[in-house]
């Protein structure tokens, strides 16, 4: 222990002594985990002291939520639910952490949960928005009963946004009872938008699902091609006897066309084709399931078709497509899943006919970091993903919709090696023109030309606002106005959009699917060494840029210096005053800059 005395002695003139065993009770966890057990008293000592730092404070409770028992998490919560006990984000991620707590170390508070339902206030202000949501998340993993009533105001309330009604309706289910069960019998009605429909078919497979499948057949019947029944198709997914009871009645009652290739298309995104819903799928889509496997003479033949008629920039189109779903679990220039191998070099390092199997075949040739686990929980629910941790008390599934799922060990009744989470069939929603499209494509990614890999730093994935709200649409939000309505407002819902091989954003996809002319983007910078970055667009016509809260107008160029850290680049454009339909943004060192960055990717 000679080595904790250096520390009190050299830090004793510059901190307090409260600080200085916070440290070394942090240390004790953090590089000595089996002292944890001995360090969680002489934290919360501290904690209940009332004299740490507030900026501390944040530390501390996550260290308690990681390691300590009951009772410490008993006070966390109590002090959470107090309006002046810790700031705003840490009452906020007080909460996160106790939920973490619960799903991985089977552990919650002790005492009285009831609490948390005082939390929950339907019309809340938007300030409120973080801790509302964590509560009513909180409400079904820890079926606060007592909260059922401030959770069906939620999901009936007409004035809340659809997240919150979300989260309200997954609660409520979790929480279960009549309340429950009523609540789902009345949003799954046609007087109700679809969209809540779906969710409230979704959640009333938890509670009853013969109820469920019969007013799934109902909705899905209405079901047109703009429609998003994504929910509804994975909460059956998530039942061990859901796919099959959903094809049965799928089976006795008609469907349109549109709405089984939107199921079909969703099953395939996450790596799913249970046979009897993919079947009943199929059929009811006027698809031919039963293809028959192309011999090896065949692949050959289809290889050299590729070659003599295959166009690569048709095909990427084809890669880009919402009902293909490549880009769900594969990255290109580091933008979009990793579920799947990076294709950036496919093509330097793969033959054409591998290519042609690995998409015809995807179970064939799995590397063993890519290969799905089947996991099958003692309340019947099926997740399967990759492996991405495992540990005596959890394991982290990270699903093809790049979700990651943690699951305690002790609620695993059953885990299975599965397969490739590329489900065979995929290219039932492709013409045999485009199969040869794509693969031409796929095959000249990372050789020398307009697919090979990129030298110069680019924005490769952005986040698109979808929908933008009225306001924003309107005007270009000014200088004052501009970080609390875009910047840190949470209400504001990002997806991500890729570009292409070469760096370019096809704003025209962006256009058609938030059908507005205006749009807004951001990407982001990491900064690892301090100095200027220049920002090079290719077109700044119709646009207004800012470099975190500092605006820069309609700049083709913009220099700036940026801390270490996390920087977002965000734009308003509008398409019409616009004669370039394509976007791109390079990111490069200004002359003499010793910055250093990297443009982040992923999903």
């Amino acid at each position: 222990m000679e080595f904790f005395g250096v520390v009190i002695f050299m830090s004793v003139k510059r901190r307090t002594i409260q600080t200085v065993l916070l440290a070394l009770a942090v240390n004790a966890i953090v590089v000595f985990p089996a002292m944890a057990d001995s360090a969680v008293p002489a934290i919360m000592n501290l904690l209940k002291s009332g004299r740490l730092p507030k900026e501390r404070l944040g530390t501390v409770v996550e260290l308690v939520c990681k390691q300590g028992n009951a009772e410490d998490l008993g006070y966390i919560f109590g002090q959470a639910l107090k309006p002046d006990a810790f700031t705003s984000s840490t009452r906020v991620s007080a909460l996160q952490n106790l939920a973490a707590a619960t799903v991985s170390r089977k552990v919650k508070p002790e005492g009285d949960l009831a609490g948390l339902a005082k939390l929950i206030q339907p019309g809340a202000p938007k300030e409120q928005r973080g801790l509302q949501m964590a509560a009513i998340r909180l409400c079904g993993l820890w079926k606060v009963t007592a909260a059922s009533e401030q959770l069906q105001q939620v999901a009936l309330g007409k004035s809340t946004d659809l997240e919150f009604r979300r989260a309200a309706i997954d609660s409520l289910m979790q929480v279960g009872g009549k309340t429950a069960l009523a609540t789902a019998e009345k949003l799954a009605g046609s007087e109700f938008p679809k969209p809540l429909r779906y969710l409230a078919i979704a959640g009333m497979t938890e509670l009853d699902l013969d109820k469920a499948t019969s007013s799934a057949v109902g909705v899905l019947q209405e079901t047109k091609t703009d429609d998003d029944p994504s929910a509804l198709f994975a909460a059956f997914l998530d039942q061990k006897a859901g796919p099959d009871k959903l094809a049965a009645a799928i089976d006795s009652g008609k469907i349109p066309l549109d709405a089984a290739r939107l199921g079909l298309r969703y099953m395939y995104s996450i790596g799913r084709s249970d046979a009897a819903l993919s079947t009943a799928l199929s059929k009811a889509a006027g698809i031919n399931r039963d293809v028959k496997p192309l011999t090896e003479k065949e692949v050959q033949q289809l290889a050299g078709e590729v070659l003599t008629r295959g166009d690569a920039e048709r095909g990427e189109e084809v890669f880009r497509r919402v009902d293909v779903s490549c880009m769900k679990c594969h990255a290109i220039s580091k933008a979009g899943g990793d579920v799947g191998p990076d294709l950036s070099a496919l093509g330097s390092s793969s033959p054409i006919d591998y290519v042609v199997k690995s998409i015809l075949f995807p179970n064939q040739a799995i590397k063993e970091q890519y290969r799905a686990a089947v996991v099958i929980t003692v309340e019947g629910k099926v997740f399967t993903g990759i492996v991405k941790d495992r540990n005596g008390e959890r394991i982290v599934l990270k699903e093809a919709t790049g979700r990651e799922r943690i699951i305690a060990i002790d609620d695993i009744e059953e885990e299975e090696e599965g397969k490739s989470l590329m489900p065979q069939g995929l290219t039932k929603f492709l013409s045999h023109r485009e199969l040869v499209d794509l693969v031409r494509f796929l095959s000249l990614l990372g050789k020398p030309g307009p697919y090979a890999i990129r030298t110069t730093p680019t924005i490769q994935r952005w986040r698109s606002l979808r929908p933008i709200p009225r306001e924003l649409l309107a005007t270009v939000p000014d200088d004052v106005s501009f970080p609390a309505v875009v910047l840190e407002n949470e209400s504001l819902n990002w997806t991500s959009a890729y570009g292409k091989v070469d760096g370019t954003l096809p704003l025209g996809e962006l256009v058609t699917q938030s059908r507005s002319s205006i749009l807004y983007l951001q990407g982001t910078v990491n900064v690892t060494e301090t100095g200027r970055v220049v920002f090079r667009l290719n077109n700044a016509d119709g646009l207004h840029a800012w470099i975190d809260d500092e605006a820069f107008g309609s700049e083709s160029s913009i220099e700036t210096n940026l801390s270490r850290g996390r920087h977002a680049i965000t734009l308003r454009i509008d398409t019409t005053k616009r004669k370039s339909r394509e976007l791109k943004v390079e990111v490069v060192k200004a002359e003499d800059s010793e910055v250093e960055f990297t443009v982040v990717g992923g999903r």
